[in-house]
């Protein structure tokens, strides 16, 4: 345990409520730094919440410290009251993501100094966890939202199609623009206007693959897609339909527009304020993500390049805390039963000024005390709707890319949440469902773009649901049935 943070007792942790998040594959590297950002105090950006993951194979689920007080309206009345916060949280993306970026083009990896790439990895590690701080405050902001409209649309029966369409923001998602971008070209190729040994071809890869290559990666093995992919993809689309394809985006996205034009049309002001903030929240995590796996992909050169120095496997590295890879580089001990134990069986608390870490029999006994659960008995399991429609199928509940093989057409994907790397599946499920539940979440923002029935914010379905369980899914409804 860290000694900057105090130890959290019993007595502590009874203020709070253990609420479950979602979940992803992550290294430990990334997984220590998103669970520090909920000891900051900060205060520009206080924190109402803290933060607990349980980290196992790799695979982390978070759960919210939840304040049994908590003041969700007073949170969500800061940013309506002054909506340049958002602009600021803006600005706490942009700069970190290129500051880094500056200083790993201009430097040499292979002639620089063991003490330079101490500071270089420090340095990458510091602008992750300003960047990801971000993600923290936007998700609660997201969940004041929510809070918010389900209080006031109480009762009524258009509750998740108001919610829904209310963090629809005028712009395309980066990955629409990815998705429309390779779909032009392939019309381009169709139509005959273009061919892939042309130069205008090639050049076009290489724009969308320098724009957009690293917007599947993420905290774990997530790999950057490559020209050769993006050729793939075109050849792909050019076999279908893409003008079809570049008309049913765009109509979706005009409708969404349109839908949300005719809600808001009969809000107050107050409900209109709040409605911009969910917009403007959608939209700045999006670009939280595309900015934070872009950080990801040029810092993947720091990793690679102590894993040469040291002469220890990169995925031994990526699980270690950043003081720890400092101390790798220096030469000294790295404890390497401790590092395995962590990735295996793990587990963070934290919040402003505390932090602590739990491992073996104490891991087991808090589990056992704080993370257990009833299973549903009825087979009915509640959400929210994302994305209207009703799908019937098999489940396969899928943690990451090391099970996408799993999925087959017509199946149900049942998630914590999804990434912009499961594309490659999402188009194989009838349906979507996920534990992770707000509106700026990426399973909500994914399945209404592409039009995907799905229900969100059903927790513990990825611990419920088994591989091979038939379930119909009403997204018209926000149910999931188990069909025994």
């Amino acid at each position: 345990m860290n000694n900057e943070f105090k130890p959290i007792s019993d007595a502590e942790l009874s203020k709070f409520s253990i609420v479950p998040l979602g979940g992803r594959a992550c290294w430990y590297f990334f997984h220590w730094g998103l669970l520090k950002n909920y000891t900051r105090n900060d205060p520009m950006w206080p924190l109402i919440v803290g933060g607990l993951a349980h980290l196992k194979d790799n695979f982390a689920k978070w759960y919210y410290l939840w304040p049994k007080d908590i003041d969700l309206g007073g949170y969500l009345k800061q940013y309506v009251s002054d909506f340049s916060l958002m602009g600021k949280i803006e600005n706490n993306i942009t700069i970190p993501t290129s500051c880094f970026i500056d200083r790993i083009n201009s430097a040499d990896l292979d002639t620089i100094s063991d003490k330079d790439l101490q500071d270089l990895a420090m340095f990458f590690s510091n602008s992750f966890m300003d960047v990801s701080y971000t993600s923290v405050i936007l998700r609660l902001i997201d969940l004041s939202v929510l809070d918010y409209f389900n209080n006031r649309f109480k009762g009524d029966s258009r509750k998740d199609e108001i919610i829904r369409h209310v963090a629809v923001f005028p712009g395309l998602s980066y990955l629409l623009k990815e998705e429309l971008a390779l779909a032009e070209l392939a019309q381009k190729l169709k139509e005959g206007e273009l061919s892939e040994d042309s130069d205008i071809f090639n050049k076009k890869i290489k724009e969308i693959k320098n724009l957009y290559c690293w917007t599947v990666c993420g905290y774990y093995n997530e790999r950057p897609r490559s020209e050769a992919d993006y050729v793939a993809m075109v050849r792909d689309l050019v076999h279908g339909d893409p003008l079809k394809k570049i008309n049913g985006i765009m109509y979706r996205h005009q409708a969404d527009l349109q839908m949300r034009e005719g809600i808001l049309s009969s809000f107050n002001d107050e409900e209109k304020l709040v409605a911009s903030l969910a917009g403007e929240s959608t939209r700045l995590k999006d670009y939280y993500k595309y900015s934070s796996n872009k950080l990801i992909f040029f810092g993947e050169s720091i990793f690679k390049e102590i894993a040469d120095r040291v002469k220890r496997p990169i995925d031994f590295i990526k699980n270690l805390e950043p003081r720890e890879v400092i101390a790798l580089i220096q030469g000294k001990y790295i404890n390497d039963d401790l590092v395995s134990i962590r990735a295996k069986n793990s587990l963070i608390l934290a919040f402003p000024g505390h932090r602590q870490e739990y491992r073996g029999e104490d891991m087991d006994e808090f589990e056992k005390k704080y993370l257990g659960f009833e299973k549903d008995s009825t087979g009915e399991f509640k959400g929210r709707v994302a994305c209207a429609g009703i799908a019937r199928g098999k489940v396969k509940v899928i943690k990451d890319s090391r099970e996408f093989s799993k999925m087959e057409d017509g199946n149900i994907l049942v998630v914590a949440n999804t990434s912009p790397d499961y594309m490659s599946i999402l188009s194989k499920a009838a349906a979507i469902v996920a534990e992770e539940g707000g509106i700026t979440a990426h399973v909500s923002v994914v399945s209404r773009e592409f039009g995907i029935p799905c229900i969100v914010g059903v927790k513990r379905i990825t611990e419920i649901l088994k591989d091979g369980d038939t379930v119909e899914v009403d997204a018209n409804n926000g149910v999931a049935r188990l069909v025994k």
